[in-house]
Parts: structure tokens; sequence; C-alpha cells
């Protein structure tokens, strides 16, 4: 014959299941007081990291910013160890730097044994004509520049993020904001001043100096405004 549990046992067993599974969740995993301390511990060493990252990740900007302060002082060697004039072109929209070599200019042929006089008078008509005309000048002047190859000189870019806000020369009246922009350096070495502002965003982070009198460029943290620079 079976006998059934008093009221008194069944809450003595419940009792006893409850103590067996809080036992059991205390050993499998955290208590409230040690995911508060993980919390606490994650917070505290995630200020001191932040700011750590932000540093590096700033010097690792301005490092490669320099790279392009070297490449114009290496576009100024090549100008006066070749003796010929160098220009240095910035793409503002791309972002993107090369260097252009002058060429000799081009030599125009002898007239033939057998010419008509009006014909040569026309052509000549012609080409004074194209010489003084400013679309056929600016291609002439296009045409004496070609892209300078070299192993230790190729296209170099601005870094992921980052964007030409305005290059200011001293040869000019206003800052470029936007095309192609010539940097011209002659045989001797002389080159206007330029001043290329680097922005994240709306913010400038870097100026790129380049003094005409200097054969150094170098870096300057915010914008640099020409009337502020000490040459």
């Amino acid at each position: 014959m079976m006998t059934l549990p008093t009221g008194k046992q069944i809450q003595t067993t419940q009792t006893t299941k409850s103590n067996l599974l809080l036992k059991k969740l205390r050993n499998s995993g955290f208590t409230l007081i040690e995911l508060i301390f993980v919390l606490v511990l994650m917070a505290v060493i995630g200020g001191f990291a932040m700011p750590k990252l932000a540093s590096i990740s700033g010097m690792n900007k301005k490092t490669k910013v320099l790279k392009l302060a070297g490449f114009l002082q290496r576009a100024h060697q090549l100008a006066v160890l070749k003796g010929k004039n160098f220009r240095v072109v910035l793409d503002a929209n791309a972002g993107q730097f090369w260097i252009e070599e002058q060429q000799p200019p081009q030599t125009k042929e002898l007239l033939p044994e057998e010419f008509k006089v009006d014909d040569v008078l026309m052509s000549f008509r012609k080409e004074a004509e194209d010489f003084m005309d400013e679309e056929q000048i600016e291609k002439r002047k296009q045409a004496r520049f070609q892209k300078f190859e070299a192993q230790d000189v190729k296209k170099v870019s601005l870094p992921e993020g980052l964007t030409v806000a305005s290059v200011y020369l001293s040869t000019q009246d206003e800052n470029a904001t936007e095309g192609l922009i010539y940097i011209p350096i002659s045989h001797s070495g002389y080159h206007p001043t330029v001043i290329v502002h680097i922005a994240q965003g709306d913010e400038i982070l870097f100026s790129l100096v380049f003094p005409a009198l200097s054969a150094k460029a170098s870096i300057e943290k915010g914008e640099a405004k020409p009337e502020e620079m000490q040459w």
C-alpha cells in the first residue's frame, strides 16, 4: 500500500530543489557583484585605451602627410641636380601629387628644296595667329611637361579620410580649392611659397608648408596662414 507524501514533505522537497538550482547557477556563472566588477574594470581600461588609440591614429596620419613634405623636397632636389625645370602637380579633387619634368623645345624642320613662297608665308601667318591665341599658348605650355617616372618618385595620395581644403601659392591672389594646381620649381631651385591645407571633414588638421627660399618642407598642426608665418 502506497503512502502519499504529506504537504510538509512536498514543501521540503521543493526547497531542496531550489537550493540545488541556485547552487548550480552560482557554480556555472557570474554573480551580480562579479558582473558589476567586470563592467567597471572594462570602463577603466577603455578610459585609458581610447586616448592612446586616438593619439596613435593622429600620429599615423601626420607620418603619412610628412611623406608629402618629402615628396616636395625630392622634386626640388631633382630640379637642382638635373638643372631642369620641374613642377609638382596637385590634384585637389583626388588628393594626389606627382612630378612633371620640362622637355626641351621642339625644333622646326628646314624648308624643303622646292617650296612656294605663298605657302610658306601662309604657314607663318597661321603659326603667328596660334602663337597669340590664349588657348594655344596654354596647350604649348602643358605640352612642354611630361610626367617624371622614377623608382623612388611615384604618384602619392593623401591618407584615407583626409582631403585638400585649399592651396596657397604666393604667385596667386587667392587660395586654389579644386582642380589641378601646379607648383613650379626652376632649375635654380626657386619656387613660390606653398601652403597646402589638409583637412578631415570641415576641420583643417595639418598645413604642409614649403617656403620660397627653402629646400625643406614641413608640417604644421592646424591652419597656417601666410600672414602669420615667419619665413
